[in-house]
């Protein structure tokens, strides 16, 4: 498998557009779009396709080990770590579980 990584530093804010059905001329699919911005205003668009609607469906929860790294790169969200863990039922504080490489 092949890993392609994207590094947003200082994010402030993430906007995800609802999954849309298209139509294109080899055959339809399904987009999603992902906004991430940073401290400076700046926008990174991550735009995503799938043949179907499921791959593209946000988790209904977050992981421990998810709330951890995103409170280690934006600093807004390590500042409100403890009412971001309390809205998304993850203990306070969030602990990293596992070493990904």
């Amino acid at each position: 498998m092949t890993t392609t990584s994207i590094l947003v530093h200082s994010v402030t804010a993430v906007q995800f557009a609802e999954p849309r059905y298209m139509v294109g001329s080899a055959r339809p699919f399904w987009i999603r779009k992902m906004v991430a911005i940073d401290a400076s205003n700046h926008e990174t668009e991550i735009t995503l396709f799938a043949d179907t609607e499921e791959p593209l469906k946000l988790p209904s929860t977050i992981s421990a080990d998810l709330l951890y790294a995103i409170g280690m790169e934006s600093r807004a969200a390590y500042e409100n770590m403890e009412l971001l863990c309390k809205a998304l039922g993850v203990p306070f504080p969030p602990n990293q579980t596992k070493e990904t490489v």
